[in-house]
């Protein structure tokens, strides 16, 4: 029974000891990124931070269980049968987490892009392994499956051109109609020297309060005009 409780005394210690180093390698990955010139994605960043994190404390399972007596073996030929069934039932799944692995080497946008995929176009609020979520024209969130948008023509009107974006925040009183207002920011911004009609002006809604409401013109403008 002593002998029992060393192992397993033994084996959280071993856990504690991977989890500092897991938590040592999170920093060393995250430091390094830092301090590289390789330009590497934000998505890309977390992910090698995560997955850093992740493959240290497996290891730290596996030698924890391997000093409590159990055959590591055959646990782990176990694992990979599961893993292959779980992977063939989830195949649609793992099609989508591939296709984030395709945007991410490709890098085709980032978080706040305008971006135009088949019927969709809008800005990027966010990117992960599985979908993409955009803000279209009207304020709607969107989500599109990476699969989808991969294997989509995508246009990105936020990379480098002759164009570039500009936001222009405006309070208006909360009274005032919501399209009377939109459309008074449409016009002012049409009117606006250098702003090019494609891609056109939009107007979206930050914040809703008393006695003002946030809207934010963005528009482009062309550098040669």
């Amino acid at each position: 029974e002593i002998m029992i409780r060393l192992l397993k005394l033994t084996g959280l210690l071993l856990l504690a000891a991977f989890w500092v180093l897991a938590r040592l390698g999170r920093g060393a990955v995250r430091r390094g990124l830092a301090r590289s010139n390789l330009n590497v994605s934000s998505l890309a960043q977390d992910f090698f931070i995560k997955m850093t994190s992740r493959v240290i404390m497996l290891l730290g399972l596996i030698v924890a269980i391997g000093q409590l007596g159990f055959e590591v073996a055959p646990l782990l030929a176990g694992l990979g049968i599961a893993g292959f069934v779980v992977g063939f039932a989830l195949q649609d799944t793992l099609g989508g987490i591939a296709s984030g692995f395709t945007l991410l080497a490709d890098q085709p946008f980032s978080a706040g892009d305008w971006i135009e995929s088949g019927d969709v176009e809008g800005r990027v609020i966010d990117v992960n392994w599985r979908s993409t979520r955009i803000e279209n024209r009207n304020g709607d969130l969107v989500v599109i499956p990476n699969g989808q948008l991969a294997k989509a023509t995508m246009v990105n009107f936020d990379q480098p051109s002759r164009f570039h974006r500009v936001m222009v925040p405006v309070q208006i009183e909360r009274s005032a109609p919501p399209t009377a207002a939109k459309a008074m920011l449409l016009d002012a911004a049409r009117s606006t020297a250098g702003v090019v009609a494609d891609p056109p002006p939009v107007i979206f809604v930050t914040n809703i309060a008393d006695p003002v409401v946030d809207y934010v013109t963005q528009m482009w403008i062309d550098d040669y005009a």
